[in-house]
């Protein structure tokens, strides 16, 4: 996968250039499978590193894995790698407007992705879910855990749900949710008997926005 650095300044396209030649290899995949990529990530990528090399490419691993663009995957497995100083880090996203939460937050949107935001606010391809979700909080707890934990390939169950539930009370809070999603969306929340809910997106379609001390978006790459 390549990218194109052509809307930055002349100085971020040369780090950005640079960058990519040095990530591009296999070598620099291999790394970032032995060192960077945890269980998860490696289980969804499908177990083999080569394959997903060929596949994929360094660039798109990252984006499959951790559900980011491609010029923030550039910029993160560049710093993961020991290529980029923090300084450098900060500085191209800054300048690439990767650190900017709400903008993200609406390419996200745009893309047609699954959208949460710790303001409570849900979008999926393209469109704001009409639901006040202050109304209905733990049918968005649930949403939200759920989310996170298919963004990570995994299942949802009853253990993450409090003490007191039990099996029952996911198949209860999953049928919650029909009366709110969207059926496109609902339709993709799969139910196993032992290994409790997951919603069938890839990770990069899953994007979760929180709100940090500032009252600022942070994207939640759920790792």
């Amino acid at each position: 996968m390549r990218i194109s650095p052509e809307p930055y300044s002349p100085s971020v396209r040369a780090k950005l250039s640079e960058q990519e030649l040095r990530i591009r290899p296999w070598p620099s995949a291999k790394r970032l499978w032995d060192r960077v990529f945890a269980g998860a990530d490696r289980i969804r990528l499908g177990g083999d590193p080569q394959h997903a090399y060929r596949l994929r490419g360094t660039l798109g691993m990252w984006i499959e894995a951790r559900g980011v663009s491609p010029i923030r995957a550039l910029i993160d497995v560049s710093r993961a790698l020991g290529f980029l100083s923090p300084e450098d880090y900060h500085w191209l996203l800054r300048e690439t407007e990767e650190s900017d939460g709400r903008r993200q937050m609406q390419a996200a949107v745009d893309a047609g992705a699954l959208v949460l935001s710790e303001e409570r606010c849900a979008y999926f391809q393209g469109d704001l879910i009409p639901v006040d979700w202050h109304k209905h909080d733990k049918s968005w707890c649930f949403l939200w855990e759920l989310a996170r934990a298919s963004k990570m390939n995994r299942h949802l169950d009853h253990l993450h749900l409090g003490q007191h539930a039990s099996s029952k009370t996911l198949t209860d809070r999953k049928h919650r949710l029909k009366a709110l999603l969207p059926a496109a969306l609902f339709s993709r929340i799969h139910r196993d008997r032992k290994a409790g809910c997951r919603i069938d997106l890839p990770a990069k379609d899953i994007r979760l926005f929180l709100l940090d001390s500032n009252e600022q978006l942070v994207e939640d790459f759920a790792r």
